[in-house]
């Protein structure tokens, strides 16, 4: 099993101690927040997705993590993608909760361990969920609640070939808690709105062959029982291609 990807660590001293810009926010960190932004309901953002695409990331049996991927969605008696059952924002936990709990099955691309994020391309290029869970206790997200105050996931846009683009599509996050066989699991969540450079649903012509590249980073913490967590930041990337199926039309 190959490890994931670590940006950066450090402890909540170094990040109090760190170098402040002129904001006053400390120079080793200042991620946007914007993931947390509630858009969900918008003039722009009314359509609800119908996957939930799941990372279940976990030690394996030799010490390395790695990344069991599940995605979920109701059946429906039309094979059409863009006919199938709309999902509240709400229900997103309990979704989680059953596919973790192995109470709701889990359709394709794999179950595997090992296989880290190298099939995100195929369920990242249509209006889902996305949703993450590191399963471990003593490893939980960053919610913006707690000191320091850092999102969960920072999303950019690439422009040219740097990730420096402002995020238009990944909005309405949550880091809320669920239960990992009897025991409290942190799950983070958020909606990729599926939105071009402008913020807009892709016109109707352009829709089946949409691309938009991006870079995600996962903020982490970690607790070594000091009550001091150290930060980690998960450098996946990302590249919202596709779709190889059509998403939902809006009204």
């Amino acid at each position: 099993m190959t490890s994931l990807p670590l940006k950066a660590v450090f402890s909540w001293e170094e990040y109090k101690a760190a170098k402040k810009d002129k904001s006053g926010q400390p120079t080793l960190l200042n991620p946007p927040t914007d993931v947390m932004d509630p858009k969900l309901g918008q003039a722009d953002f009314k359509e609800r997705p119908a996957y939930v695409y799941l990372y279940r990331i976990v030690f394996g049996g030799d010490g390395q993590w790695g990344v069991e991927h599940m995605l979920h969605y109701e059946g429906s008696q039309s094979v059409k993608p863009e006919d199938r059952p709309r999902i509240n924002h709400g229900d997103v936990p309990n979704i989680v909760q059953g596919l973790l709990d192995r109470t709701l099955p889990s359709r394709n691309p794999s179950n595997d361990l090992g296989a880290n994020f190298k099939h995100e391309g195929k369920h990242w290029n249509r209006l889902c969920y996305l949703a993450f869970v590191i399963d471990h206790p003593n490893w939980s997200f960053c919610d913006l609640d707690s000191s320091p105050q850092l999102p969960p996931a920072v999303f950019r846009r690439y422009i040219g070939n740097k990730p420096t683009g402002k995020n238009m599509s990944f909005f309405d996050g949550a880091v809320v808690p669920i239960l990992v066989g009897g025991e409290e699991r942190k799950l983070f969540y958020c909606i990729n709105h599926f939105r071009n450079k402008d913020g807009k649903w892709p016109p109707m012509p352009d829709r089946p062959h949409f691309k938009e590249s991006f870079k995600y980073d996962l903020y982490t913490k970690f607790d070594f029982g000091s009550g001091n967590p150290a930060i980690l930041i998960f450098d996946p990337g990302g590249d919202n291609k596709g779709p190889p199926v059509p998403p939902p039309d809006l009204p």
